[in-house]
């Protein structure tokens, strides 16, 4: 995978070719509001945080996550995360009758996979940095996503984009400490569950998918300049993948440019949500990844068995897999 000075090199000899590679239009279902058309942070401030948006006491999600270096790499780049977002109140002293201490089980829950870029470690520090400005943003008392209610939608996207282009600077700002030859980036593909649907965060490569009977869907859009051009009629769709542009980034966090798509997924009970980096997507088909999913009986076992797939095909690159099974 590369980015940044790769990626504009393209771009400028593509241009200077005599074709337009702008932004590639958004999918239907990945429609989302500007930034200009959406509330901003400061709206929020002061105003009192809403009501958690109670679970649903039939669903359970069953969730593991696993990430493996492969066989040819020496360092793993790769980072995820599985985490409930609560509120808790933890009382010190009160003279107030009957109010105890409060850790509720809400339902927000966050899957998360990074997909670093760059030498000499850089990669693996750039994946870290964004997932844990994620983390930090997702219990900020000034945000709203470990507690949305009815209405509080538009918020939400606005938090979610905040803390996408917070992890963006937190990365540039410790590629300008770092060595110059070491430049950093990173994927993120994010999940934010709020029963019955997952609001998806897209930057990069890596990939969310939804399983839902026999029907699995990529519900997430690779933003790579073979995507682009696909998507422009510049490239037939069957080179895409094994093209010399199919791994160069046109949206990276902490790379040249970022272009943060936020969209939403409907969920089901019976359903499965895969996040997955291309470690595993070069070595299994959608098809071949479906079946993995369907004859799994847990989701971890979903994660050990897609990992010996990438593995016993070679494992060329670092593979890290999210399965949420909704039961």
């Amino acid at each position: 995978m590369m980015f940044s000075a790769l990626a504009a090199k393209a771009k400028r000899a593509l241009e200077s070719a005599g074709f337009s590679v702008g932004p590639a239009p958004k999918a239907p279902d990945q429609a989302t509001e500007s930034p200009s058309e959406s509330p901003s942070v400061a709206d929020y401030l002061g105003q009192e945080p809403p009501c958690l948006r109670g679970p649903d006491p039939d669903v359970r999600i069953d969730a593991h996550g696993i990430s493996d270096v492969g066989k040819v790499r020496k360092v793993n780049e790769d980072q995820f995360l599985i985490s409930s977002l609560k509120s808790v109140a933890v009382i010190g002293q009160t003279n107030v009758e009957g109010l105890d201490d409060v850790a509720d089980d809400g339902n927000n829950t966050l899957f998360l996979v990074a997909d670093g870029v760059g030498s000499g470690g850089a990669g693996q520090t750039a994946s870290r940095l964004a997932i844990q400005t994620i983390v930090n943003c997702a219990t900020s008392p000034k945000g709203c996503m470990r507690s949305v209610g009815a209405g509080m939608e538009d918020r939400l996207r606005c938090d979610l984009e905040c803390a996408i282009r917070q992890s963006h600077r937190r990365v540039h700002a410790q590629a300008e400490k770092e060595d110059a030859q070491h430049a950093m980036a990173t994927t993120l593909t994010m999940a934010y569950l709020l029963w019955p649907q997952a609001y998806l965060v897209q930057v990069g490569d890596s990939r969310c998918y939804r399983l839902r009977g026999s029907n699995m869907e990529q519900v997430t859009r690779d933003q790579t300049m073979a995507q682009d051009l696909m998507e422009q009629g510049i490239l037939p769709s069957e080179r895409a993948s094994d093209c010399k542009w199919a791994h160069v980034l046109s949206s990276a966090v902490g790379g040249s440019e970022i272009a943060p798509v936020i969209s939403t997924v409907d969920l089901q009970v019976g359903d499965v949500l895969l996040l997955c980096t291309d470690g595993l997507t070069k070595h299994a088909s959608d098809e071949e990844i479906a079946e993995h999913l369907r004859n799994a009986e847990t989701a971890e076992g979903a994660c050990q068995s897609l990992l010996s797939k990438a593995l016993a095909d070679g494992g060329s690159d670092n593979v890290t897999v999210v399965v949420g099974r909704f039961l």
